[in-house]
């Protein structure tokens, strides 16, 4: 399990300018709320503790998963081959007008 430091963040009203542009002041909670967050510090990714900590994390679920490699490239080509039968079937992308792209036969 990840390493606990005692950390309290405040949200809302604080003496401190809001970090984030657009709050609009009257919606701030006052008082502000605390809320203890033993995990804050996981946040800080130049933190050499912390980057051992996820290296330690990533090996770990590799290890892990390692047992499923075979699954994964199964259930893979199985998804590509759904891609495929769409592609033969005649589908055709369209770009919408919202910036999204919709496929049509």
């Amino acid at each position: 399990t990840a390493p606990r430091r005692p950390h309290t963040t405040y949200f809302g009203r604080t003496t401190q300018p809001p970090s984030l542009r657009g709050f609009a002041p009257e919606r701030l909670l006052d008082p502000p709320a605390a809320v203890r967050d033993d995990l804050f510090h996981l946040r800080r990714r130049d933190d050499e503790e912390v980057q051992r900590y996820f290296a330690a994390e990533n090996a770990y679920a590799a290890r892990k998963l390692e047992r499923l490699a075979g699954l994964r490239a199964e259930l893979a080509e199985e998804l590509l081959g759904f891609a495929r039968e769409e592609e033969e079937e005649g589908v055709v992308w369209v770009k919408g007008v919202d910036g999204f792209e919709y496929g049509e036969r």
